[in-house]
């Protein structure tokens, strides 16, 4: 049986999602639009606004790809 301590020291719940000392995304893969600094990434990466980006997301889901050619399109 596993302690309690050496299940913390595996489990990833107890390791921090996002290290907000970082600028760009951690999964450069999809947009997330829940972090501040990752919407600030992408509005300049991919040369939009905040509500722009967030349309897109919504109209098209998470995929970096998938937002980029919807916000071209328009």
């Amino acid at each position: 049986m596993v302690g309690i301590g050496r299940w913390r020291d595996t489990c990833s719940c107890t390791r921090m999602a996002d290290d907000k000392s970082k600028t760009a995304p951690q999964d450069a893969q999809r947009v997330s639009v829940s972090e501040d600094y990752e919407v600030q990434y992408w509005c300049g990466k991919l040369g939009c606004t905040r509500e722009q980006l967030i349309a897109a997301v919504k109209r098209v889901g998470v995929m970096a790809a998938d937002v980029e050619a919807d916000l071209e399109r328009r």
